[in-house]
């Protein structure tokens, strides 16, 4: 018996050596619970019939643009007014026609001034400047492109006199301080630094050198070059704002919640110094047309770049081009909306990109059509190829009916979202101010659109987009994609860096 108990202890007691874990306890499966057959009436929801259509689309809600008041001050600036009651709000823009396309104006300085105008004025610095616009519940902007200058302002109707007050301040006080300068002088050179470094971005000093010539007012972006920004003084400023806001080319837009009574005599005390009495406005600056020879390809090497950005573009036309609405409708069914063709061959047929577009650059002087895209860089040949099988079809053969139908309906119908907010409404009657237009453009534009017909898409297409004379500017890696070009038949590429600048080929290998 004692051997019996021993030999037990011994393997309880080399058990626990082991260390060997408890049973683990599993708990029996739970039962099911059978569900109820759903009864025949309610197998189906009550509004089934209604869901197995859907609905038919209403009749097209007809857009009537809001009334402009034309007036004048006493020195001859015209003034748009555009009644809005109902909310506290107004907001009011001053416009002036030319932009960077001013002759005299070193590239880059239109957007280099204009934004330096949030740095502050002669009264403010951009510290008192903030402090003064949020205890009033004000806020401003200022801005130019090709075309135009403008800077804007908005509040609450009860601060109506501060608000001109101030518009008038940014554009008759602007402060332009050499600290500033200096300070917002060297952020640009950065920002240049990177948008000629970018991917998506390194493609664009190239394309308006290539297009346009380096001497031509389009020929170098609005951002400028490093070498203008790197001349800069605060005298220089000065005077460039001075160029781009000049009395005799501007007009100021207000739309909102106001009495005309009150808000005349406030714009008359706060501009009286800005022209001369009875001055008129004049046109826009005349912009020549380019002369220069633009390459069939640039290509601008970015070595272990996972896609490639292309621009396929050529000169256009301008503002008041006959063939405008033709074009419009035009750009809009090959690549201005998500359904056009050149999204749909690129993305939804081929998979080549997640989205492309084209676009018709109207300007006063002639505006470039550009078609963009980033793809993945082994379809770069192919895509390019889709994009010039795509603008042949466009002059070979007239879009159908029911294409044309598609892209005047989707025109037509997104010109009321330009009129929600009162700053969307003052810009879209300014617009029509700078591209010379009349102002009854909006009550007619979409009988005009509608006019269009395919022969004369295809007839404007014929006339402004010939294959044969777009330039095609990559961005990618040269070592993969440069091989894969020749089949393209353009010719051999000119290699450039990210400034536009030549470089040698042999830096793509």
């Amino acid at each position: 018996m004692k051997y019996r108990f021993l030999s037990a202890t011994c393997f309880v007691a080399l058990a626990a050596c082991n260390h060997e874990a408890p049973p683990v306890h599993v708990p029996p499966p739970t039962a099911v619970p059978s569900v109820a057959k759903v009864p025949e009436a309610f197998a189906t929801t009550m509004d089934a019939p209604f869901r197995a259509k859907a609905p038919e689309a209403g009749p097209e809600p007809t857009f009537a643009p809001p009334t402009v008041v034309e007036a004048h001050l006493k020195n001859g600036l015209p003034v748009y007014l555009i009644s809005r009651p109902g909310l506290p709000l107004v907001s009011m823009q001053l416009v002036a026609r030319g932009g960077a396309a001013l002759p005299g104006l070193p590239p880059g300085m239109a957007t280099f001034a204009t934004g330096l105008l949030s740095e502050g004025t002669k009264k403010r610095t951009a510290a008192e400047l903030a402090d003064y616009t949020d205890s009033r519940g004000l806020s401003f902007y200022a801005t130019a492109d090709f075309d135009a200058a403008s800077i804007g302002v908005k509040g609450t109707s009860d601060a109506l006199p501060e608000a001109v007050g101030l518009l008038a301040e940014l554009a008759l006080e602007p402060g332009f301080r050499k600290e500033d300068v200096e300070r917002e002088r060297a952020r640009r050179v950065h920002t240049l630094d990177v948008e000629t470094t970018r991917l998506n971005t390194m493609g664009n000093a190239p394309l308006a050198s290539a297009l346009f010539g380096a001497n031509h007012p389009y020929g170098i972006p609005l951002i400028g070059t490093k070498a203008a920004a790197a001349a800069w003084k605060s005298e220089e400023v000065a005077k460039a704002h001075s160029t781009l806001f000049a009395p005799g080319r501007s007009a100021l837009f207000i739309a909102g919640n106001f009495e005309s009574s009150v808000l005349l005599p406030l714009l008359e005390k706060a501009f009286a110094r800005y022209a001369p009495p009875g001055k008129r406005v004049q046109t826009a600056p005349v912009i020549p047309a380019s002369s220069a020879k633009a390459p069939r390809l640039v290509f601008i090497d970015k070595p272990g770049a996972p896609q490639a950005q292309l621009a396929v573009a050529k000169r256009g036309t301008r503002f008041l081009d006959a063939d405008y609405f033709a074009l419009a409708v035009g750009n809009e069914l090959f690549g201005g909306a998500f359904s056009s063709r050149i999204n749909l061959n690129l993305r939804e047929k081929n998979a080549f990109t997640y989205g492309a577009r084209s676009s018709v650059g109207f300007r006063h002087g002639d505006g470039p059509f550009v078609i963009s895209t980033g793809v993945f860089v082994d379809k770069t040949a192919p895509a390019i190829h889709e994009i010039f099988r795509e603008l042949q079809h466009l002059s070979d053969d007239a879009p159908s009916e029911e294409e044309l139908a598609l892209a005047k309906g989707h025109l037509r119908l997104t010109l009321p979202a330009r009129f929600e907010t009162n700053d969307q409404v003052a810009s879209s009657f300014a617009q029509l101010f700078i591209q010379e237009f009349p102002l009854t453009f909006y009550a007619t534009r979409n009988a005009k659109i509608d006019a269009v017909t395919p022969a004369a898409v295809q007839a404007a297409a014929k006339k402004l987009l010939d294959p044969k004379l777009f330039t095609v500017v990559i961005v990618g890696d040269g070592a993969k994609i440069l091989p894969t070009l020749p089949s393209l038949n353009l010719g051999a590429p000119l290699v450039v860096d990210g400034t536009g600048a030549p470089v040698a080929a042999t830096s793509t290998k």
